[in-house]
């Protein structure tokens, strides 16, 4: 559901996820993936609600709220891979 957030709620509640954890803690979002058009496939929708993001926009999120090791990708289960899904995956640092 991150990407139908205002952005400025998802940096919050971003920013309240790292404040949370321990340091080492993990994040895992995995949210649908937005729409993209390439020159030889229009983009195919995933669903009718807005596009305010996509999973492909959350690694930039993470990095700001001070999440390291971030990880991003396509969500594959054996040898079936999803698309239109991601994932994003960081770790918070160590207590200064």
């Amino acid at each position: 559901m991150m990407h139908v957030l205002p952005d400025e709620l998802k940096r919050q509640g971003i920013a309240e996820i790292a404040r949370v954890l321990k340091p080492g803690g993990r994040v895992l979002i995995v949210d649908t993936r937005r729409p993209e058009e390439s020159q030889s496939q229009p983009a195919r929708p995933v669903h009718t609600g807005p596009w305010n993001s996509g999973i492909q926009d959350q690694p930039q999120l993470l990095q700001a709220a001070g999440f390291t090791q971030i990880t991003s990708g396509a969500i594959e289960v054996g040898t079936t891979r999803f698309p239109e899904i991601g994932f994003v995956q960081g770790t918070t640092g160590p207590q200064a």
